[in-house]
């Protein structure tokens, strides 16, 4: 595989020909699914609620994944993010940025994306959160009650919201951020670590560094503690693991046993 998405229960890949895949527990092996994409994107699900599993062509169009197979949504998007929802009409949170950064939110009462004030270059999507980047690298996060983002005073090359309001990021010299909520507000404090990619979810907190060796960070001993292996890219889930591929698009889950 060239890219892996995981969500709850949902694990997808996309090959070197746009090909995409859904793995199947019960065989242990991914099956093909009639469609081709350049990224895709995996969560909101629960125990109870399925995944939502959305993703972009070559194209920039925009599809979902509804009964198995691909529906295209309107709009053009060059990133998309899913995560969980709580409103009836974001039962799930979709978010994109188009080619000119400029930043979309899905509506599914409507069934159309509607855009948000400002750019961002990168965004994730967590569970009541929503995380971004612009292209200076400053930190922006999406106000719920105001409907805005508002900037938060770190730098950062990369940012991954999970669960629980579980954020970090790294800079561009490897530099490690969690972020930290008390009651005078929020604000990204330094975590001791060096990595190039982040990655948060259900399953922990997980990274890679300059030279492709893994990372978890142990919440009962506050550091991160190598993991044996080096691998490319790295993606947690809510559930359905951590997953990887190294440098020959080999692919990895973890296992304790």
């Amino acid at each position: 595989m060239r890219k892996l998405a995981v969500g709850n229960q949902t694990v997808m890949g996309i090959n070197d020909f746009n090909q995409v895949f859904a793995y199947n527990s019960a065989s242990n092996s991914f099956q093909s699914l009639s469609a081709e994409l350049v990224t895709i994107a995996v969560g909101g699900g629960t125990l109870v609620q399925p995944d939502e599993v959305w993703g972009l062509n070559a194209s920039q169009q925009v599809f979902r994944l509804v009964n198995g197979s691909f529906h295209q949504i309107p709009g053009a998007l060059t990133q998309i993010a899913v995560g969980p929802g709580y409103e009836p009409c974001h039962p799930a949170e979709v978010w994109g940025l188009n080619s000119s950064e400029e930043i979309f939110r899905f509506d599914f009462c409507s069934g159309q994306f509607h855009q948000a004030s400002g750019q961002l270059s990168q965004i994730s999507v967590g569970e009541r959160e929503v995380w971004g980047i612009n292209p200076a690298g400053a930190v922006f996060h999406w106000n719920f009650n105001t409907f805005v983002f508002e900037n938060v005073p770190v730098t950062l090359s990369q940012i991954s919201a999970g669960p629980a309001g579980a954020v970090w990021g790294v800079d561009r010299d490897g530099k490690v951020f969690r972020l930290s909520r008390n009651k005078e507000g929020a604000k990204f404090l330094e975590v001791a670590g060096q990595l190039s990619i982040i990655s948060v979810g259900g399953n922990g907190v997980w990274g890679l560094d300059f030279q492709e060796h893994i990372f978890h960070f142990d919440e009962s001993a506050q550091q991160f503690v190598q993991v044996t292996g080096q691998l490319d890219s790295i993606v947690v889930g809510n559930g359905a693991g951590v997953w990887g591929l190294n440098s020959g698009q080999n692919i990895f889950v973890f296992k304790t046993e």
